[in-house]
Parts: structure tokens; sequence; C-alpha cells
């Protein structure tokens, strides 16, 4: 019996040194890595695990083809990132059945170039995604993580969905954004077809341009402060039980008459400066509040005028002193 056993275990070994080698171990970094047109294991899921201090790191270039060859199905993970790792991507190419990439403990993920296929980034447990460049679909930031949008081309109508207390900053690129849960964005430039506050999030408008419009919807709050322009309706609308805070000088509520229809539109002048007037749509309990504030050479000449009288004051006790 002891023999038929050993025997069968000798078997067994044999076998196992016959068989290929598995690739999947070979997909675990776990030390500052570059992949580039070498990389040998693009159906595989890339791990990232942070296995030293200062945080592992690895730079994805030009050529590197990660989570499926094109026209293959796709691994469900390309990238999977833990942490505190950061992920930095020069070009290349990155697919997932479920998500593109995957973040995770605070770990970190900045596109300068190359494309983001199919899938979305998505960034938990106070991860970073930063957008410089390069091509990607949809950005989904869950828990206490952050976004930066500087730059780059997307290719889905809800590029950005934040949830969560996460937070996002954009500056740039051409996208959507809806802002839900408890989560805040702060827009200071870019192209969007819609920017809307829902759930009870929160969203400080200082710029961007807008074809479909500006919305709050649920218990969502928008500040707006500063609009390039609108390229479509000129609509903001507000549903549910959501508010929509227009700071600025001379703002009011009118109607104009188009094409023979009456319009509710806002006309006026926005806190950055610029000539404000669009349309607007209110539904339920939705409110839009218009705050009357200094314009911004009124704020210039206060600025002056604090700085001059801080001067005299100092001056006045110098000479007391004396």
């Amino acid at each position: 019996m002891r023999n038929t056993i050993r025997n069968l275990l000798r078997a067994v070994i044999s076998l196992a040194l016959l068989l290929p080698p598995t690739v999947a171990s070979a997909a675990i970094i776990d030390v500052d890595t570059v992949l580039g047109a070498g990389h040998p294991f693009p159906n595989e899921t890339i791990t990232v695990v942070d296995g030293a201090d200062p945080p592992t790191e690895l730079d994805i270039l030009e050529g590197a083809v990660i989570g499926g060859e094109p026209g293959q199905v796709a691994v469900p993970i390309g990238v999977d990132v833990y942490g505190e790792s950061i992920v930095t991507m020069f070009g290349g190419r990155v697919v997932g059945s479920q998500q593109a990439v995957r973040l995770n403990d605070g770990s970190m993920f900045r596109i300068l170039d190359g494309r983001i296929v199919s899938r979305p980034i998505e960034a938990r447990d106070m991860s970073r995604v930063i957008l410089d460049g390069g091509e990607w679909r949809e950005i989904q930031m869950y828990d206490f993580s952050r976004l930066e949008v500087n730059g780059g081309v997307n290719a889905s109508f809800f590029s950005v969905r934040t949830f969560g207390e996460s937070h996002a900053v954009l500056n740039g690129a051409d996208l959507n954004l809806i802002a839900d849960e408890q989560s805040t964005a702060v827009v200071n430039g870019g192209e969007y077809e819609v920017a809307e506050a829902t759930g009870n999030a929160e969203m400080l408008v200082n710029g961007g341009r807008y074809v479909v419009g500006i919305g709050a919807t649920g218990n969502g709050v928008v500040r707006v402060r500063g609009v390039e322009a609108f390229s479509g309706d000129d609509l903001l609308y507000v549903m549910g039980n959501g508010v929509m805070h227009i700071y600025g000088t001379g703002l009011r509520f009118d109607v104009i008459d188009d094409d023979g229809t009456p319009r509710n539109v806002i006309l006026g002048q926005l806190a950055d400066g610029d000539s404000f007037g669009a349309r607007y749509r209110l539904f339920d309990q939705g409110q839009i509040i218009l705050h009357e504030v200094p314009e911004p050479t009124t704020w210039a000449l206060l600025a002056i005028g604090a700085v001059g009288l801080a001067w005299r004051t100092r001056r006045m006790r110098g000479t007391a002193a004396n």
C-alpha cells in the first residue's frame, strides 16, 4: 500500500515538472518596475503590492499591453493596485472586463499618455487619480478618494462619477461629471455635456463650457461663481430638493421672448466678472438663490484698502512706541 502511494506521488511530481510554469505569480509586482513593449504578460492582471518603503512604483511605457490583447477576452481587472503604490502611465494600453484599473489602500494612478480601454478606473480607500493626458473611458471615485483632471480625452457619456465622500477637482479635458452621495467637486475649467450634483453632493463651479447644462438634483447643492460659456440650450436645472446658488452682481430673474416662446432666464454678471445669461427650469422643491457679491474690481480695491489700512496702523503703532 505504501509503495502504491509513493509511486502515485512520484507520478504527480513528475507530471508537475513537465507542465509549463504558470505566469500568474509573475504578474505580482512588489518592487519598482517598468513595463514596456517587451511586457511578457499581456493576458494577466498586474497586481501591484506595496512591498517597500518608499512605496512601490510601476511605470507603464508605450508598447505595454496589459489585461488583454486586441480582439481577445480581457481579464476582469487590468491593473490592481494596493498599499500606497504609485502607478504612472506614460503610454501603452490597459483593459479589463470589469475595471481597467482598480486602486485600493491609498494608492495613486497617474496618466500622462496611453489608452485606458473599455472599462473604468475605480478608486477606493483614499486613493488618488491624476489625469494629465491620454485616453480614458470612465472614472469612478469612492470612499475618501481624490481626483484631479488636467487634460486627456474620454470616450463615454458619464466620464467622471464621484461617490461616498470623495473629492474631485476638474481643471480641463472634455468630459461629464456626476457628483453623488456625499462627494464634493470643484469645476475650474473643461468642456462638459452635463455637470450635476445629486444625492447629498456639493459642487462649486468656477468655470467651464457646457452643452446640456448644470444641474442640482436630489439634495444636491451647486454654487456657481463663473461659467466660460454655454453652447447648447443655456440650461440650469434644479430638481427634487436640490439648491443652486449663483453669485454675482446685478443678477435677476427675467423672461425673454425667443421666437414667440417665453423663456425663464437669469441675467447679470457672475462673481468672476463675466456677463451671464442662462435659461433655467425648476422642478419639485428645487430652488435657485441669487447672491449679490462685489465685482472683481471692487474686491481688488477692498484688498488695496485693507493693505493700506494695515500699513498705516503699523506705522502709527511705531510712532507711538517712539
